[in-house]
């Protein structure tokens, strides 16, 4: 089967009547094993999937219903029966020691009440007067894995994987900050959680992934997936990702802790993060009223959430509902709707980022999604156009992927009028009209022409953003005008610019000029690693070149060191090295790299003397949006002055600095204790050595 055959197939079944024949349904039911099946291999295996959560459910739903209505269908080996799919990966596979199950799942408070129902009918077995609490904690989109601790060391990291069989991942989860290496507890201990990618991260490697011609992540979760299951440790390290922890098992039993509430606090109290949200339920109606109202405040987290999960409370009765080969008894998870529209696909333009990767975006008839206008979503790449079958002139179904960024989730062919036209990749650039190429085994199809007008434009505004040499007052905008007035043909074109030129440009006066040119007299001083992530060389980004710049003593260092001399440094693998020697092989580098070292920027690498201060050695978190500092900037001078920066609050914290509009780090700092920092205070304690930029509005950046 392939991704069209499947999709296809799926419409096919869902459209079938509601309440099928007995006829029919022996016709079909096999094949809806089938498509679920290969959509099950392509979400947990491939971390690739072709359908939203709500079709994947739409279809197991209707499989569920099909083996109720007619039970003498039903198989032992159905999707239904199972936790997962069949892990077929280049990595170890591991047992798990308790299986790890799915969840049934709820949509409606009706179908809450049903469960409490269910609960109650086997409780009646051995008690008639159970009364049952319950603990609701936010549903995370994100990897399901299992940390393993033995004497108080992690001793092993695995992937959910089928529920039975994961895949051990464990040096890879050692690189995540938010995960102990040690614990307290001399016991055998297993903590179950998941890895997730935060809403702004995952739009920001999605970029890089579409400029380097990679094929981008559906979504936060299959991003986090596919971090934390890479067979280059140095790669996940590099990825921005989070473990929640939501069960313990101590020595094999959990009822130790009594209750999901006190298994909660013991995991917060071990150093691990929890769910932001968490309520204990002493009823259904109170169950009910704490999933609605965190449906209605799911846009304000900054992470992917797709429901909430309802748990029996006590851990002696969790025991005694017991599991399904599924999922367990004593669990279930609310999940919220689906926020789509309809729209009309107009057109299709094809944009080209700064390394040629040619990307089909849907032009669309404007409509207004979850507060936002929206006009434009990308298509990601050819491949994708091809297997949903999009064209132009198809209404189609449009959601915020992660409540975010705009995605087309299918043409709703139902509606096709005749007229639609199909999608066809372009032959030649759109922009310079050079021949476009596909690489054998990528997915992009990219121009190859280094002077490219859209590259050209990618690559210098890259190098000036916050992400590379951080230029202020050259945005893309104003890079655009230079380019178009021949001023600049390039990033080192930049420093060779006159203030006479620039004032001859339209809009600009005296002072505008002169910031730009004092913007870029100031880019001269910034360090090595700055200027290596300005480059845009792929797979390096700003902790690579932080790397790179520690074992080298200069830039021409860096570009005469061997393969060999590259991957013997830890944490820069095959891939990385590989890249880095065929970008500065090139003779466009070469000349660049020349024209950069003559107008006096600086190639040496800078080992800052650490500043002393009441922050040396200590933890610190950010949260919330601050005035004087970007994330980046901010963290450049907490190391400058000997602070470890962490990404998640716990009793080991600190301080936990904070801007405006803090979010839930700040109120999580307050329950443990944790000492609290403004801005204000802040520069008010640091070195007055340390340099504390000015305040500009259109800088400032939220935190997390």
């Amino acid at each position: 089967m392939n991704s069209k055959k499947a999709i296809s197939i799926g419409r096919y079944l869902l459209g079938l009547p509601r309440n099928p024949d007995k006829a029919l349904v022996k016709k079909n039911i096999q094949s809806l094993r089938d498509v679920i099946r290969y959509h099950q291999q392509l979400y947990y295996t491939n971390d690739a999937p072709i359908l939203s959560d709500s079709e994947f459910d739409a279809l197991f739903e209707l499989l569920k219903s099909w083996e109720s209505l007619y039970p003498q269908f039903h198989q032992s080996d159905s999707p239904t029966e199972s936790a997962g799919t069949v892990v077929q990966s280049a990595l170890e596979k591991v047992s798990h020691e308790i299986p790890m199950l799915s969840l049934g799942n709820a949509f409606s408070p009706a179908d809450l009440q049903d469960f409490e129902t269910r609960c109650l009918n086997i409780l009646k077995k051995e008690s008639s007067d159970t009364v049952l609490e319950y603990f609701v904690e936010l549903k995370f989109d994100g990897l399901g894995v299992s940390l393993l601790y033995d004497k108080g060391k992690l001793i092993q990291g695995a992937t959910r994987g089928n529920g039975e069989v994961g895949e051990n991942i464990t040096e890879n989860l050692k690189t995540l900050s938010s995960i102990p290496l040690c614990i307290d507890q001399q016991k055998r201990v297993e903590v179950r959680g998941e890895v997730i990618m935060r809403k702004e991260d995952f739009a920001k490697l999605n970029e890089l992934r579409r400029d380097d011609g990679q094929l981008e992540f559906a979504n936060p979760r299959n991003a986090a997936a596919g971090s934390v299951r890479q067979l280059d440790t140095a790669i996940t390290a590099r990825r921005p990702l989070q473990f929640f922890a939501f069960e313990i098992f101590i020595s094999q039993r959990k009822d130790v802790l009594e209750n999901q509430e006190r298994s909660e606090k013991y995991l917060q109290k071990m150093g691990f993060l929890t769910s932001p949200y968490s309520k204990s339920c002493s009823n259904i109606s109170e169950v009910v009223k704490a999933v609605l109202d965190l449906e209605k405040k799911r846009h304000d987290y900054d992470f992917e959430t797709d429901g909430a999960v309802v748990k029996v409370q006590d851990f002696i009765v969790q025991r005694m509902l017991g599991a399904t080969g599924h999922h367990p008894r004593w669990a279930i998870a609310y999940k919220f709707p689906a926020i789509q529209v309809e729209t009309k696909i107009t057109d299709v333009v094809f944009q080209v980022g700064r390394t040629g990767v040619v990307t089909p975006v849907a032009v669309l008839d404007p409509v207004r999604l979850e507060g936002a206008l929206i006009s434009r979503a990308t298509l990601h790449n050819f491949d994708e156009v091809m297997v949903k079958d999009f064209r132009i002139g198809d209404v189609a179904l449009l959601e915020r992927a992660g409540d975010v960024i705009p995605h087309l989730i299918r043409p709703l062919t139902e509606k096709r009028s005749g007229n639609e036209k199909k999608i066809l990749p372009p032959k030649q650039c759109p922009v310079c009209g050079s021949k476009l190429f596909q690489k054998k085994g990528e997915v992009a199809i990219r121009c190859e022409n280094f002077h490219c007008p859209a590259q050209i434009l990618g690559r210098i505004s890259h190098f000036t953003s916050k992400a590379g040499l951080d230029i202020s007052h050259l945005g893309p905008e104003r890079i655009q005008v230079f380019l178009e007035h021949h001023l600049i043909e390039g990033v080192a074109d930049l420093f060779y610019l006159q203030k006479d030129d620039i004032l001859r440009l339209p809009l600009f006066k005296q002072k505008a000029a002169q910031n730009v040119l004092n913007a870029l007299e100031k880019a001269k001083k910034q360090p090595l690693w700055r200027l290596l992530t300005a480059l845009a060389i792929p797979l390096v980004g700003p902790r690579t070149a932080k790397i790179l710049e520690k074992h080298f003593s200069d830039l021409q260092s860096i570009m005469s060191a061997s393969q060999e001399e590259l991957e013997e440094i830890h944490d820069v693998g095959p891939l990385v090295a590989q890249s880095i020697r065929t970008f500065f092989s090139k003779k466009e580098t070469q000349k660049m790299i020349e024209s950069l070292r003559v107008a006096g920027l600086n190639f040496s690498a800078t080992n800052k003397k650490l500043i002393s201060s009441v922050f040396t050695g200590k933890k610190i978190v950010l949260t919330g949006t601050l005035k004087h500092f970007t994330r980046d900037s901010m963290k450049e001078v907490l190391e400058e002055i000997g602070a470890e920066v962490s990404g998640s609050v716990s009793k080991k914290t600190d301080f936990v600095l904070y801007g405006e509009n803090p979010g839930s780090k700040y109120e999580k700092a307050k329950h443990l204790g944790v000492s609290l920092l403004s801005e204000k205070q802040f520069l008010e304690m640091i070195p007055q050595e340390i340099d504390v930029p000015q305040v500009q509005e259109s800088e400032e950046l939220k935190l997390f």
